[in-house]
């Protein structure tokens, strides 16, 4: 069956996580793990250093709000 566009659909429910020895099933330890992951990609260690001097420089100017 094709749902029509107007309805609304339930959410998804995530069960569980599957880590690489272990299997995470409650809610609050999935969005810690989550949080955990997004935290190190996004991560400064993870940028070239020339990002780095570039965006060090930038946060250094003073910030002009007319």
């Amino acid at each position: 069956m094709i749902n029509k566009s107007s309805e609304k659909r339930s959410p998804i429910e995530i069960k569980h996580l599957q880590e690489v020895n272990k299997e995470i099933t409650i809610a609050s330890d999935i969005a810690d793990t989550l949080a955990e992951s997004f935290s190190e990609i996004s991560s400064t260690i993870n940028y070239i250093t020339k990002f780095q001097t570039v965006k060090a420089h930038a946060e250094r100017q003073p910030s002009k709000f007319s």
